[in-house]
């Protein structure tokens, strides 16, 4: 026989050990299961605020656009200075420039939206472009 008789509980510490463990990994991986969930909800709800704000400001450079072609009427009838003409510009370009900011700021929401529900890209290490994905069933 070559089994010790007495351990002073080396066994059921290791068990208690590993249980701990395991428990300690159980709540990491739920924590991290529900970071994503949030962060998938969070982008959502970022891409739809941003569609509906897109849709404003399109209506605003729609405007805009029509103001600068009044004041240039005008302008040509002789009602109105060249600077009510360049002011209406100036409008319409900032409102473009919004609309602008607010769609490159939703394409990135959707981006985002793509890696947090486990998209991802690699670029071969040879830097040439990677393979088109082929969307037909095999």
């Amino acid at each position: 026989m070559t089994l010790p008789i007495f351990l002073c509980g080396t066994n059921v510490a290791r068990l208690d050990a590993a249980h701990s463990r395991y428990q300690q990994m159980l709540e990491g991986y739920q924590q991290t299961i529900l970071l994503a969930f949030r962060e998938v909800a969070d982008l959502l709800v970022s891409i739809q605020a941003r569609g509906e704000q897109l849709a404003r400001q399109r209506e605003q450079v729609a405007a805009a656009t029509a103001a600068v072609g009044l004041a240039d009427v005008r302008y040509r009838k002789g009602l109105v200075n060249y600077l009510d003409v360049l002011d209406a510009q100036r409008t319409m370009l900032a409102a473009e420039t919004q609309l602008a900011q607010t769609e490159r700021a939703r394409l990135t929401d959707m981006v985002g939206l793509y890696k947090a529900v486990g998209g991802g890209w690699d670029a071969p290490p040879d830097g040439s472009p990677p393979p088109p994905h082929s969307s037909a069933v095999r």
